[in-house]
């Protein structure tokens, strides 16, 4: 009996993020491994509770259950480089209204994403002439949670998808009754 809801989706890339960072393949190794450890899902960044902090325990919607890191064609990558996604697979547990919430979304077609949370530890800069800063590359990331977003900061993570079956199914004949 499948007791949780499993989606999928990209949560990190080897693109140029809104704010003008970018993620390594290494960053990209070092997320993989804390994924498969179990990260949680929130539905946001910040906490309702109206603090500056992260999301609180009791707004925890879900964990990651495992990633795979693909080739891929990516929205802005630098330079040449060979694109990379992170792409995540992850429960929401059935019985949190947000979790149900989330799903009757993803069924309806909205473009939802995913956005990671942590901090950065280790950095690469590259300067140009000048000195001006052309690139900001993520070589190292510790994961804090992973946030259901409508707009997330990495271009490439939009559209979070069902991925069991059975659901799948359902939802299929259930709309052409």
């Amino acid at each position: 009996e499948q007791s949780n809801f499993v989606i999928q989706g990209i949560a990190s890339s080897t693109s140029v993020y809104h704010y003008g960072t970018e993620m390594s393949i290494d960053a990209l190794r070092g997320m993989k491994e804390q994924i498969a450890k179990g990260v949680v899902i929130l539905p946001r960044h910040e906490t309702l509770s109206g603090g500056n902090g992260l999301a609180e325990w009791d707004e925890v919607i879900g964990r990651t259950l495992s990633s795979e890191i693909k080739r891929s064609d990516i929205v802005e990558g630098a330079e040449s480089e060979m694109g990379h996604i992170l792409e995540v697979t992850s429960q929401l547990y059935m019985e949190d209204d947000r979790a149900k919430n989330l799903m009757r979304r993803i069924n309806r077609g909205e473009l939802i994403g995913q956005s990671i949370g942590g901090w950065f530890d280790k950095v690469r800069v590259i300067e140009g002439k000048e000195g001006a800063i052309e690139r900001v590359i993520v070589e190292e990331v510790t994961l804090d949670h992973i946030a259901i977003t409508r707009a997330p900061a990495n271009p490439d993570s939009y559209g979070l998808s069902l991925f069991n079956v059975r659901s799948k199914l359902n939802n299929f004949l259930n709309r052409s009754q």
